[in-house]
């Protein structure tokens, strides 16, 4: 757990840890290598200023991503053998990119703001968000498509648009404001 709100940790590369990893980051932080807290862990990321990023090389292995206080800038975690369960409580400052290599379940608030974009990728299995989570984005799109089904029923959600995305499995959209479909 390092939750000094001066930390000026760079990159976390490398790091199995078990069951919880916190860090609070007062600039960009870049996950790199494996970063692990096994399948039944969570991992939680707070940054003040910069956001964070993944090249599509890295690993991330978690069975809860949050972001307790939020990442000030985009998040950005494209490794391909990504193997993220949950995104819970996740609020970015106007990107979200994941690429999981799993089925991925959205929960609780996650946040890029209304001008913001979600961009999701799965290689395998859906990405799924039940009733009571809510997505706010200006755009929702899948760079790499959805190998599963996309069901989001989140009664809260505030998605502007849907726009570039394939979900293999069919797509299933509930939300609470005017949404508009796009190519």
């Amino acid at each position: 757990i390092l939750q000094g709100t001066a930390n000026q940790i760079g990159t976390i590369a490398g790091l199995t840890a078990g069951g919880t990893l916190t860090v609070v980051d007062s600039t960009a932080l870049t996950l790199a290598g494996k970063v692990s807290v096994g399948t039944g862990g969570t991992v939680d990321i707070r940054t003040t200023a910069g956001g964070v990023s993944q090249a599509n090389t890295g690993t991330l292995i978690a069975g809860t991503l949050t972001s307790t206080g939020g990442i000030a800038g985009a998040a950005i975690l494209q490794g391909t053998a990504n193997q993220i369960g949950t995104i819970a409580g996740v609020t970015t400052g106007g990107t979200l990119t994941v690429v999981d290599s799993n089925n991925l379940n959205l929960a609780g608030l996650v946040s890029v703001g209304s001008g913001g974009t979600v961009d999701i990728t799965t290689s395998s299995g859906g990405v799924t968000q039940a009733a009571g989570g809510t997505l706010v984005a200006g755009i929702l799109t899948s760079s790499g498509n959805i190998a599963g089904l996309a069901s989001l029923k989140g009664i809260a959600n505030q998605i502007g648009a849907i726009s570039n995305l394939t979900a293999n499995g069919g797509l299933t959209a509930v939300d609470n404001m005017g949404l508009t479909l796009a190519k």
